[in-house]
């Protein structure tokens, strides 16, 4: 079993409708239409997950959404955790 430290967390800045960072992919472009949905609905955090990954992210400012992705929530809020929450490294 991995641990945390040696899973992969793959993070994203979106702005605008824009990848700003992070790996332009299809799950991507489809995370960015979720989110566009989400800030139009007048959410600001989502959590979820799919048969793979999970998924956390959050929006701090009209427009801007911080995504990130790994393969365990511990190893996504060990890793990125405070990132998603505040955007601090």
């Amino acid at each position: 079993m991995p641990t945390p430290d040696s899973e992969a967390v793959t993070t994203w800045l979106f702005q605008h409708g824009q990848i700003h960072h992070g790996p332009h992919e299809p799950a991507a472009q489809a995370m960015l239409a979720l989110l566009t949905q989400a800030s139009a609905l007048g959410l600001q955090r989502l959590d979820m997950n799919d048969a793979t990954h999970v998924w956390s992210a959050r929006s701090s400012a009209p427009g801007e959404w911080r995504l990130g992705r790994a393969v365990t929530w511990t190893a996504l809020d060990e890793r990125v955790g405070p990132w998603l929450d505040t955007g601090e490294s």
